[in-house]
């Protein structure tokens, strides 16, 4: 899945790229036999009339009232600007 983004024409706002322990969005919560890893995207098209900022990750150690994960996954959160 690395790559499926180039074979559907899509753009990755995440530059950084995928062994950057930043962008791992899966994995920590809970620590798992896996290893952690970047599974989750945010891919948009290359139109040139848009500006789609560098992801974050959201919910990182967010636990329920009850002390469960809410997400075995964090959330990715970006902007997106349409230009004139």
């Amino acid at each position: 899945d690395r790559e499926i983004n180039v074979g559907a024409g899509l753009l990755d706002a995440w530059t950084e790229g995928d062994d950057v322990e930043e962008g791992f969005t899966w994995g920590h919560q809970p620590v798992c036999e896996f290893a952690p890893g970047r599974l989750d995207k945010i891919l948009y098209t290359s139109d040139a009339r848009c500006k789609v900022d560098k992801p974050r990750r959201v919910g990182v150690g967010l636990k329920t009232t009850s002390g469960r994960w809410v997400s075995d996954h964090y959330g990715l959160v970006t902007r997106v600007r349409v230009l004139g």
